[in-house]
């Protein structure tokens, strides 16, 4: 499927100032990761709702301390997120362009009713719901 939809930030939370949330940081170690020397810290970031969130984050040094790692927990499941081929410039504007064959819907939810009457059409059966 060669689709997409914008799923644009509250302006709430777009315009949040960093010092709705508390930012602490701990040093556990000092670590090499793919060649690059960094300081491994345990971050904590919690919300004006005091909602915490905890990372585990591996500063690169050379790269004016850039997060080239992210450990965290989220929804039960270990996520990494692991950054390389770094570039510390401006990215061009049409990065952020969809490709040129993408669909382009509304909203998640349209984009969603449109798959399932495609599949409905091809003879194929909606999955499932938990009841």
């Amino acid at each position: 499927m060669q689709a997409c939809a914008e799923n644009p930030l509250p302006d709430a939370e777009a315009t949040a100032p960093g010092s709705d949330f508390k930012v602490e940081a701990a040093e556990l170690g000092k670590e090499t990761l793919d060649g690059h020397p960094c300081v491994k810290n345990q971050v904590v970031v919690t919300n004006t709702k005091g909602e915490k969130h905890e990372s585990t984050v591996w500063n690169a040094a050379d790269l004016k301390n850039f997060p080239i790692k992210i450990e965290h927990t989220e929804e039960g499941q270990a996520v990494t997120m692991l950054f390389q081929d770094i570039k510390l410039s401006k990215a061009e504007a049409s990065v952020f362009d969809p490709p040129a064959d993408c669909t382009r819907y509304d909203s998640m939810m349209t984009m969603m009713q449109q798959v399932m009457m495609k599949r409905m059409g091809a003879g194929q059966r909606p999955p499932a719901r938990n009841r």
